[in-house]
């Protein structure tokens, strides 16, 4: 028994002993990064010292805060956390965030439009996952929308009806590609029904655009990025079309466009999902459609 109990405390003592030495030489490594290519922000910075704030606890935390976010190897060491969680097992769709538990993936066709995704099978922040794209879900927040219309409306009066202000409310990719009764039951909102909340509260001063059906109407192309939340040239190019129809004015078609790719592009829904490897796995190229008749500078 007496050998059995010196054992493990000696495991004990190798182990503290390993994990102070990790965290002494983490500590003084000149090589600290400052940077996250990943999540495209700045990390934080060792603090001030003061009196005070050594004495109210504000250094030590911030302190705490710095030498977690600049810990040698940690974007490396999230990725492999990632990679062993998934290990456990195979997770075809997570969600990141405060959303009901629903059954797997199912689709539906629907004529002109890609089929629909409905349902997740797994919680994770605002952030789901299914196969190797990511979504954000959307809230409605009628006092917000109702200040963003009052604005336009007040600048279009400012500018007076010499100048013609048109006005385009771009949907999430969440409000393209999921059914309603997934954004429902995730605790997200009607894209289109807040859109049209909005331009019902803007003055006729202002020229509404439906942005949402001309990007719906193409929901078969990749309008989004995977790994990030923004829309891709060519979900921006149907929302162009649509702009250009309202303000009668011809469009340029795609012919005049030529595509330039960057690979290996992971964007910021890859880091608020603590580096999926769904999303890595995937890495699809970034494009961009650049008018043939312009130069690039």
């Amino acid at each position: 028994m007496s050998n059995h109990h010196g054992f493990a405390k000696l495991k004990t003592i190798l182990f503290s002993t390993l994990f102070i030495a990790m965290a002494i030489i983490a500590l003084i490594m000149p090589w600290r990064p400052t940077k996250s290519a990943i999540e495209k922000r700045t990390l934080a910075k060792f603090p001030t010292l003061t009196v005070t704030n050594l004495i109210n606890g504000k250094n030590l935390d911030q302190i705490t805060t710095w030498y977690a976010d600049t810990f040698p190897g940690r974007e490396e060491l999230m990725s492999l956390n990632a990679t062993l969680k998934q290990a456990y097992g195979l997770h075809q769709t997570q969600v990141v965030g405060q959303v009901n538990q629903t059954a797997a993936p199912q689709h539906a066709a629907k004529i002109n439009r890609a089929a629909k995704l409905h349902g997740v099978d797994e919680k994770m922040n605002n952030l789901f996952i299914t196969g190797d794209r990511a979504y954000s879900m959307y809230g409605f927040v009628p006092g917000v929308l109702t200040d963003y219309a009052h604005a336009i409306t007040d600048f279009a009066k400012q500018v007076g009806p010499e100048v013609h202000v048109y006005d385009v409310i771009v949907p999430t990719s969440s409000g393209i590609y999921l059914d309603a009764a997934t954004t429902k039951e995730l605790g997200g909102s009607d894209q289109q029904q807040a859109i049209n909340f909005a331009y019902r509260k803007m003055g006729k001063q202002v020229a509404t655009v439906n942005a949402f059906k001309a990007i719906d109407n193409h929901s078969k192309e990749d309008l989004y990025f995977r790994t990030d939340h923004h829309w891709t040239a060519k979900g921006a190019y149907y929302a162009y079309q649509a702009l250009m129809a309202k303000m009668k004015q011809p469009v340029s078609p795609l012919s005049d466009y030529r595509v330039r790719k960057f690979p290996g592009f992971l964007g910021t829904s890859y880091a608020y999902s603590n580096q999926s490897p769904a999303l890595k796995k995937n890495i699809r190229i970034r494009s961009w459609l650049i008018n043939r008749r312009q130069r690039m500078s």
